[in-house]
Formats: C-alpha cells, sequence, structure tokens
C-alpha cells in the first residue's frame, strides 16, 4: 500500500474518531452512566489501534516525504483536532472518576458512622452504644414502678 493510501486510511479513522469522541464526551457530560457508552468504549479502543498502525506507518520520514503537501496539512488539521478532543475526554472522563470516588467515599464515612452508632457488644460484655451508660452484664437490672394510688 503506498502512503497515499495510508493517509486516506488515517484520515478516515480519525475522522471515525472524533465523531466517537464527540459522542462520547456528550454522553459523559449525563448524570450517572448513559446507555450506549459501552459500546462507544469498545470502538473506540478498535479505532484507536487502526490510529496506531497507520501512525507508526506514516511516522517513517521516507513515506511521509511521499505525500502531497495538501494531504500532509489535511493530516495535521485532523490529528490536532483529535488531540483537541482527545484531551476534552480525558478531563470529562477524570472528572466522572473524582466524582465516583467522592461519591464512594461519602458512603463509606456514612456506613462508618452508622456502625459507630449502632448498639454491640463490648468488651465487658454490655450492650449498647458509644456515648450511652451501658450496664455491666454483673450488674443486674433496675426495675422500677409507679403506683398512682394514694
Amino acid at each position: 500500500m503506498n502512503p497515499e493510501e495510508h493517509a486516506k486510511r488515517l484520515l478516515s479513522v480519525i475522522g471515525r474518531l472524533i465523531g466517537l469522541l464527540k459522542e462520547e464526551n456528550k454522553q459523559l457530560d449525563v448524570p450517572g452512566r448513559p446507555k450506549g457508552l459501552t459500546e462507544l468504549v469498545k470502538e473506540k479502543d478498535l479505532l484507536s489501534h487502526s490510529y496506531e498502525q497507520e501512525m507508526k506507518i506514516l511516522a517513517n520520514p521516507e513515506q511521509r516525504a511521499k505525500l502531497k503537501p495538501e494531504v500532509m496539512t489535511r493530516l495535521v488539521e485532523a490529528a490536532t483536532a483529535l488531540g483537541e478532543l482527545m484531551d476534552e475526554n480525558r478531563k470529562k472522563l477524570e472528572a466522572k472518576m473524582e466524582a465516583t470516588k467522592t461519591i464512594f467515599k461519602i458512603m463509606a464515612e456514612a456506613a462508618k458512622e452508622f456502625r459507630a452508632a449502632s448498639g454491640g457488644y463490648g468488651r465487658t460484655g454490655a450492650y449498647g452504644t458509644d456515648g450511652q451508660k451501658v450496664r455491666g452484664a454483673y450488674q443486674p437490672a433496675i426495675s422500677l414502678g409507679v403506683n398512682r394510688e394514694l
């Protein structure tokens, strides 16, 4: 395959990657996990592999020298646009992951507080919650009654 054909294939892959990244970036703006995101990521991985293969071929200076200047200009412009979208995608993914970490951290703290506040048996065999006076296992219970007769 000649360098022009590789460049054409690379431009096609870049175009498809740009479309996928735009769609993924839109979906990352939606709270939660949008439907179809998994499929987008799988296709993005496949296209990324194709992109790398074509770039390896065109990374050779001899191959690049055979390209027409206008094709080289189109490649540079397409790669620049792809790079900008990839940077935006990275930022959105990092924000989504940070938000998820924060949610799990809040849930873990709430679980710790609940666990600390719930009653349980202590070292002495007493049952109760922290900060609450509990009777020890060795002390008998005290019964109180109220007599309303005068």
